[in-house]
């Protein structure tokens, strides 16, 4: 009889200070399913201020659970991950962020997903938003862009177009993200500091898709996304999804098999007519304003891809 698959349980942080202890008490209280959870690696992302510290020093106090901190030089969170990739040797490696909370079944949950299906390469369950103040109305709807995850009461394939599962909690099978070549060919960087780019969980899924791999979600896999006050202003917000908007272009691009640049080309064009359409119809207050903002943003995305693609062939 094999041997049961294992999971690590990976953290990227950068800044967090005192905050990501909340994150690290709920991964250590999580079931370790028999000892199939091996540990937890922190990766820091070059922090400034006292993470380093404050998570070595849970690292040495915790007994439930092996926590140890490799620091990452290189800024980003593609590169935080990969770096827990390259660090690591257990078959199911799992992407939690540093502001997040885990429900205690979190690791069981996930872990069965894979023990039931051999082609699951990406598994994810439901975010639910923890607001620490407010909501604002503004980030109420704007719930998805922070990474609200629902998909219903049972467990379902996720596999529409551009589809894929947050990357604020889920977990990878390493033979699935060997094949799609995400170590040597990924695009996106994902966040770096302080800045708001985005899409860089999204190109995995897409990748691990376009292998045959499967992305499957369970509603038994529960976590809390923290959200403070300065994440829920407009201004914040608007930020938010000019990057996811920016990201579309790159993503389109990948789940379509990267097709040569007169497809980039026309899509940019479709792109500016749709930005034109908006500035010249789209009268409504309470939707001109952002609309325009994704637009652009969106065209945007489209010329920085031409421009990435004549510079790469």
């Amino acid at each position: 009889m094999s041997r049961p698959t294992r999971m690590v349980l990976g953290v990227c942080t950068f800044n967090r200070g005192e905050r990501i202890v909340r994150t690290l008490e709920a991964i250590s209280a999580m079931d370790r399913v028999g000892g199939r959870v091996a540990g937890l690696m922190v990766i820091d992302n070059n922090s400034t201020d006292s993470t380093g510290s404050i998570v070595d020093a849970f690292a040495g106090a915790c007994e439930r659970l092996p926590v140890r901190r490799v620091l990452e030089t290189r800024q980003g969170q593609g590169f935080a991950r990969e770096r827990l990739v390259r660090d690591s040797s257990e078959e199911i490696i799992a992407f939690l962020d540093d502001d997040v909370l885990p429900e205690p079944g979190w690791a069981a949950a996930i872990l069965s997903v894979f023990d039931d299906r051999p082609t699951a390469a990406m598994a994810g369950g439901r975010v639910v938003l923890e607001w620490e103040g407010g909501p604002t109305p503004a980030a109420r709807r704007d719930a998805a862009l922070l990474a609200q995850q629902d998909l219903g009461s049972r467990v379902c394939l996720v596999d529409g177009p551009m589809q894929s599962l947050v990357g604020a909690a889920c977990a990878i099978r390493r033979s699935h993200l060997d094949a799609c070549g995400w170590l040597t060919r990924r695009i996106m960087g994902g966040r770096a500091g302080g800045a708001l780019t985005s899409g860089d969980d999204y190109e995995l899924g897409l990748r691990l898709r376009r292998v045959g791999g499967e992305l499957w979600y369970t509603p038994a896999a529960v976590c809390s996304h923290l959200i403070p006050p300065e994440r829920q202003t407009p201004e914040y917000l608007d930020r938010l999804a000019r990057g996811v908007s920016r990201a579309e272009a790159f993503l389109k691009w990948i789940e379509a098999g990267e097709p040569a640049e007169s497809w980039i080309a026309e899509m940019r064009v479709r792109a500016e007519r749709k930005l034109r359409r908006t500035q010249w119809l789209e009268w409504r207050p309470g939707r001109r304003r952002r609309r325009l903002l994704e637009r652009q943003a969106r065209l945007d995305g489209w010329n920085e891809l031409l421009a990435f693609v004549r510079q790469v062939r």
